[in-house]
């Protein structure tokens, strides 16, 4: 099975090589339909629940705008490298053979690719800024539900965090509306911000937080965005 895997990784990460370097852009977003649904195809015969598709569909629709927004062809070759080895690791976690830190490593760089995706469409003005947020939302309660899925969290009690990271989040993503700070640090914030509730709720849920825990989570936390905010650049009003 893992050889299986590795040999799709390898050449779904040629495919796209091709798709995105060697065609025009049409015929990638074509490619990553084909894909999406071929991916559909393939739960519903399998009989797989869902919820083990959430991240994938997630990764499929991250990487399709992310390549065409972004226009640095490294940061394009970088991504699609990602979500090659993405692909082995979360499609081996439906036959258990990956770890869940690597599936929360998925979930923590699909948001990021999402929301900084948001950020450029809003800066582009092809999305305003509350419907910018109900897709972050929406991307980020998918995420955090699979991650309590796999914890065997109950649903009314994922939801319960759900809605509470939501609050948190709508919180700090008013904030970052006004300040002058470029896109890619305004994402770090919101993605270590992601970190630092599901690292705390993680360690609550498994019986493991402790103050040393906490402090840990909070000095990382802190430490992260001190260096995203004298790293970002700030632009004069």
């Amino acid at each position: 099975m893992k050889i299986k895997l590795i040999l799709s990784s390898l050449i779904l990460f040629l495919l796209l090589n091709y798709f995105v370097f060697y065609l025009p852009i049409n015929y990638f977003f074509f490619f990553s339909l084909f894909l999406f649904f071929i991916s559909l195809l393939v739960f519903y015969k399998s009989k797989i629940s869902f919820q083990k598709g959430i991240p994938f569909f997630l990764l499929i629709i991250s990487t399709c705008i992310s390549i065409w927004l972004i226009k640095n062809l490294w940061l394009k070759e970088a991504i699609i490298f990602l979500f090659s080895l993405l692909f082995y690791f979360i499609f081996a976690d439906l036959y258990t053979l990956s770890s869940f830190r690597f599936i929360s490593f998925s979930c923590f760089y699909i948001q990021f690719l999402f929301v900084l995706s948001c950020f450029l469409l809003t800066d582009l003005k092809i999305l305003s800024l509350p419907f910018a947020f109900l897709l972050i939302a929406g991307s980020f309660s998918a995420s955090l539900y699979y991650l309590f899925w796999h914890e065997h969290i109950s649903i009314l009690e994922s939801w319960l965090y759900i809605i509470l990271f939501i609050l948190f989040s709508l919180e700090i993503f008013s904030i970052l509306i006004f300040w002058p700070i470029d896109l890619f640090s305004k994402t770090m914030i919101l993605i270590i911000s992601f970190y630092l509730y599901w690292g705390i709720l993680f360690n609550y849920l498994n019986k493991m937080l402790s103050p040393k825990v906490l402090i840990k989570f909070l000095l990382i936390s802190a430490l992260l965005f001190a260096l995203v905010i004298a790293q970002g650049r700030w632009e004069i009003i």
